[in-house]
């Protein structure tokens, strides 16, 4: 488990990582992950993040162009690991050009223009990390439905929730997809 909150039930997903076009897609239920001057110090944390990041962008290069979202501890942290190519900034559509990962928060009021911007980066084989507390968006902001993250997420068949697992999103189904129910389905019915 390796961000479970106290208190809730261990088979709550924690982490999720899909698919989105040619890209991949890591989501984190808490912006409270940018946190790296402190999470950074935790060996298990520095370990999850360098393999997320080598997983997104498909090498362990460290020269690869990294676009942090907000000011938080991880844009430090990763020039700190080594990373040479580390840029702060929401101009997606500036920096998205000739970027492998964006790692941040989305906020909680994104453009349709930056969104259509991070899906065109991601479908075209960017990486995404994505932070955001399901929670927290409808107590501060009212509807986890619209968070900008969210409406990113969507089409990678992921979302962040304000309750798992009652709480469900709508998502794009992608094709191909086995979800827990055909599995279920399949183990009933051996011979089908």
């Amino acid at each position: 488990s390796i961000g479970n909150y106290s208190g809730h039930d261990r088979r709550n997903p924690m982490i999720a990582a899909a698919t989105l076009g040619l890209g991949r897609v890591i989501a984190l239920p808490d912006h409270q992950w940018l946190n790296m001057d402190s999470l950074g110090l935790e060996a298990d944390t520095g370990i999850f993040y360098r393999n997320s990041i080598n997983w997104l962008a498909k090498t362990n290069d460290k020269s690869i162009k990294i676009v942090v979202s907000s000011k938080s501890s991880a844009d430090t942290w990763l020039k700190n690991q080594g990373y040479t190519q580390v840029v702060q900034s929401n101009n997606y559509t500036r920096e998205l050009r000739d970027a492998d990962i964006l790692i941040g928060w989305l906020g909680s009021n994104l453009s349709a223009n930056k969104i259509q911007a991070i899906l065109e980066f991601a479908r075209k084989g960017g990486g995404l990390f994505l932070c955001d507390y399901g929670i927290g968006y409808s107590w501060w902001w009212g509807d986890v439905r619209s968070a900008p993250g969210n409406q990113i997420l969507r089409y990678a068949g992921i979302g962040f929730a304000t309750d798992w697992p009652t709480d469900i999103l709508a998502v794009t189904r992608a094709s191909g997809q086995t979800t827990a129910g055909d599995l279920l389905a399949m183990l009933e019915n051996a011979r089908g």
